[in-house]
């Protein structure tokens, strides 16, 4: 294993009745400039395997304590969403049932490339179209992957199975064909053929100009550049399955790898710039929705792993958290560390993720819960079968998992001033805990990356008419991408204020990103233990502005009750 990685597990600090801090690693830099250009431009060499990696990597264990009973509450990009199988893509009243369940904040779905572009230049988007459409009844949300291998299930005119149309295949694109798990023949292109991807790429384009922006999209898969939704070229066949030296289709992975290489040019190098200009080919067409990276090493074994690392390297890099990792296909309870460190490196700098095999039992489950909870993960695709189970371990190992996925944030002790002069900055001091297993990341565009940086505290005037008259944010001292699993921050600042007209406002409180004005949901911990919801604006009192020469000289404060709530606890 490269040395700089760590596998000293850090128990972070119990989440107390008291919200004592936990303890954390540092965030550490980003490589030099000399490492991170050769993400651009891979150098030839011999293999790629990671002599060292960027950045010490430690595993630490989350903490399922309870505090206090919380309601699940999920921000957009975070939760649990129902992966719709390929059968029912077109089920509009079977996609009704999955997002109508208050576990879900959404759906996952694949779509092979053949439903939606059947001839040259020809779309067909209602699959798409009506699947969002379903998301915005629900005001629930999509991951939506459009595929090129490896998803469908059916032939078509006793041909090979694909998820590529016909008629790309007709312009002379290289194909593979291969015998899967099911013992049916699959039809593949090679990912890395000239024409296919300049097809794939004209592709793309329409695609992004059609959905770039829509607002009930989680995120877009970074596909055709492997099998099926992933990073990985191989597909997926039945264990133990060879083939005899006489039979021409390939019926296992090492003979696919054999024929890849020999036949078809494929190279380590070759691998990894290829998943580059996939990636940049996304990215490119998407500006403003974020994209979504499903990992596995793109062949087995550690040649596999090394190449998994300078690919998504490249893509957090370059783009950081426009793009979120997601594990793909987990079904076992096993955590080899080449698999979860990959998540591990990037938590701090994008939103991860798990997408669950339909094999997943509910014992295995259980381990794979808690593993999630250590790895950071905010959102995960799960199979309808888990999340209508009434299997007991099932049902609590859900429930545990949707408390604490993803960033959950309660708000604390929050002071203002009852009372100030005209002008006068507000003396105001607040109180937040984190009881999720990650932070509050905001992204902000530098270039064509978007940084991980902090949220904004918004706080709002209101005139009696309940009309916005002012709108004062800060950053807290501790940013919103520092608040650690566990962990309870405070501060106190000096709010500046505008030459107000006297007279009396209510304040309201929010956490909001500045640049697209959304505001995040966070548990109000001021209604009382058994009345803990999710808000998006906390009411905190009445302020009325005098005249300067008549104000008090002590300002007295309004107290939110969540100090009261939060103490009691």
């Amino acid at each position: 294993m490269p040395q700089m990685i760590r596998r000293t597990s850090v128990v972070s600090a119990l989440l107390a009745v008291s919200f004592a801090i936990a303890a954390s690693d540092n965030v550490l830099a980003s490589p030099a400039p000399v490492e991170y250009m050769k993400y651009f431009s891979p150098l030839p060499q011999k293999n790629y395997v990671n002599e060292s990696q960027d950045r010490i990597i430690k595993k630490k264990s989350f903490k399922l304590n309870k505090v206090i009973e919380t309601k699940a509450v999920a921000n957009k990009e975070q939760g649990f969403f129902a992966i719709v199988p390929n059968t029912k893509l077109t089920d509009l009243e079977y996609v009704k049932g999955l997002l109508e369940n208050p576990k879900v904040n959404g759906i996952s779905a694949t779509i092979p490339w053949k439903m939606v572009e059947p001839g040259e230049g020809e779309f067909d988007w209602s699959a798409v179209d009506n699947l969002l459409s379903s998301c915005e009844k629900n005001q629930k949300y999509l991951i939506l992957r459009i595929s090129t291998s490896g998803v469908s299930e059916n032939s078509e005119n006793n041909e090979p199975i694909t998820d590529t149309p016909k008629w790309v295949f007709d312009t002379g694109v290289k194909s593979i064909t291969y015998i899967g798990a099911n013992n049916k023949e699959y039809k593949m292109p090679i990912y890395w053929d000239d024409n296919y991807m300049a097809q794939w790429s004209n592709f793309i384009r329409q695609f992004g100009s059609r959905y770039d922006k829509n607002p009930y999209i989680h995120s877009i898969g970074i596909t055709g550049g492997g099998d099926a939704h992933g990073t990985c070229v191989t597909p997926n066949f039945a264990k133990g399955q060879t083939t005899s030296k006489e039979a021409t289709t390939i019926s296992n992975a090492k003979q696919m790898v054999d024929v890849l290489k020999k036949d078809h040019g494929m190279t380590p190098k070759q691998l990894v710039e290829h998943w580059q200009y996939v990636v940049d080919a996304f990215a490119k067409r998407f500006q403003h929705t974020r994209l979504n990276l499903n990992i596995n090493p793109p062949i087995a074994n550690r040649g596999g792993e090394d190449l998994l690392d300078h690919i998504v390297d490249y893509a957090v890099y370059k783009y950081g958290q426009r793009v979120y990792v997601t594990r793909e296909n987990e079904k076992y309870d096993r955590h080899g560390f080449d698999d979860y460190r990959v998540l591990l490196k990037f938590r701090n700098d994008t939103i991860t993720g798990l997408q669950l095999s339909e094999a997943v039992s509910g014992e295995a489950m259980t381990k794979i819960a808690r593993y999630a909870l250590d790895d950071g993960i905010s959102f995960i695709e799960i199979p309808e079968n888990m999340l209508t189970s009434k299997e007991e371990a099932t049902v609590s190992t859900l429930d545990r998992l949707s408390r604490h996925l993803g960033y959950k944030l309660i708000s604390g002790k929050a002071q203002l001033p009852t009372e100030s002069s005209v002008g006068q900055p507000l003396a105001a001091s607040f109180e937040f805990a984190n009881m999720g297993d990650s932070s509050p990341l905001r992204p902000e565009r530098q270039m064509d990356k978007d940084l991980p940086v902090s949220y904004k505290i918004q706080i709002e005037l209101r005139d009696s008419s309940g009309k916005p008259i002012v709108q004062s944010l800060h950053t807290p001292s501790t940013p919103t991408n520092k608040w650690l699993p566990g962990g309870k921050v405070s501060w106190q600042v000096d709010l500046k204020m505008p030459e107000l007209a006297t007279g009396e406002y209510t304040t309201w409180m929010s956490i909001v990103d500045p640049i697209s004005k959304q505001k995040v949901k966070y548990i109000n911990g001021t209604a009382g233990d058994n009345k803990l919801e999710s808000v998006v604006d906390l009411e905190l009192g009445k302020l009325k502005i005098v005249p300067k020469t008549s104000a008090a000289a002590i300002p007295k404060t309004t107290e939110s009750t969540a100090s009261k709530s939060m103490e009691a606890n």
